[in-house]
């Protein structure tokens, strides 16, 4: 079995875990509120802001992922206050390619889709 074969299996079982770990959690009360979670501009050279809201207080945690579902780095973790919040974050070190963003706050997480594209 090829190792692409191996990443793709790999992937698809991290992907299932996070839906089975969401649909687990998602009779618990959200924290995260509308306007849904949104990174601009999407996609993005270097550097990309990411908007939420939090209905409540709570610890906001952002993490990184490849597209094979490898976590690469935690950009955040640290306590909000419940409002609208931005959060600039930069991939000038990361190679061009599709990211995703996970934002975790107590029994809530959203994730976006990320493309750090080259310049045109």
């Amino acid at each position: 079995e090829s190792m692409l074969n191996k990443e793709k299996r790999l992937a698809s079982f991290a992907l299932s875990q996070l839906q089975n770990c969401y649909n687990s959690l998602n009779t618990a009360l959200p924290t995260l509120s509308f306007p849904l979670p949104e990174v601009y501009p999407n996609p993005f050279e270097n550097q990309a802001t990411l908007a939420y809201s939090l209905k409540e207080n709570s610890i906001v945690r952002i993490e990184l992922y490849s597209l094979m579902g490898q976590k690469i780095e935690t950009l955040m973790d640290q306590y909000q206050r419940a409002g609208m919040h931005n959060f600039p974050f930069y991939l000038k070190n990361k190679p061009f390619g599709i990211y995703f963003l996970v934002i975790y706050s107590n029994f809530d997480f959203y994730s976006l889709k990320i493309i750090k594209a080259k310049p045109f």
